[in-house]
Formats: C-alpha cells, sequence, structure tokens
C-alpha cells in the first residue's frame, strides 16, 4: 500500500497552497454569481486579490446567525444561498446536519 492517498498530498508546499487559493477563487466567484446573497456578501471583495492566508480577511465573515436572518425573510428555504428552488417544485425535505436539502423531479 502506497505511503500517500495520491501525488497532491506530495506536492510543494507553496505549489500546494497556490493551488488550493485558486481553486478557492473558483469557487468564490461560484457563490458569487449563482448565489443572490454571496453576491451581496462579496460584492466589495476583489476576488482576484486574495492570493495567500494574509488575505484571507477580505472575505467577510458570515456567521450561521446571518445565514438563518436572510432564509428567514425569504421562505422557505432562504433562496438566496442557492439556485432557486420553486415550492411546486419540492416532492420532499432531507434533513442533512444543519442543512435541508429540498428535492423534487429530476429533469
Amino acid at each position: 500500500m502506497p505511503d500517500f492517498y495520491d501525488a497532491l498530498e506530495t506536492r510543494d508546499s507553496v505549489l500546494r497552497e497556490k493551488q488550493q487559493f485558486d481553486e478557492l477563487k473558483k469557487q468564490l466567484h461560484n457563490a458569487r454569481d449563482h448565489a443572490p446573497a454571496y453576491a451581496a456578501i462579496l460584492a466589495d471583495v476583489d476576488i482576484a486579490d486574495i492570493n495567500d492566508r494574509d488575505t484571507l480577511s477580505m472575505i467577510p465573515l458570515t456567521r450561521k446567525s446571518d445565514i438563518a436572518e436572510r432564509q428567514g425573510e425569504l421562505p422557505p428555504l432562504g433562496v438566496e444561498y442557492s439556485n432557486p428552488v420553486l415550492p411546486e417544485t419540492i416532492t420532499g425535505i432531507l434533513p442533512a446536519g444543519y442543512t435541508l436539502l429540498a428535492y423534487g423531479p429530476v429533469t
């Protein structure tokens, strides 16, 4: 059995951090582009400038209470944090930890 799961575990630490921040930027762009709440939260953030641990503080902290408050303003499922779920398409709700996953017919 190999000592490491894959080559990603053994890459140079500088390269690993650069690649991780590249992936983080992709996720931040995705959140800003597809979730209205994160579009507002990240509106003043220049994602391109987030390149290392020192610049992580540019990302606003989002507390669980902030999310709950915004979800309460947009029932039934706080659609600001994901692609909209139309209530008439929901066929079930699956609790998953602290998250409710709504599901409907697959199209």
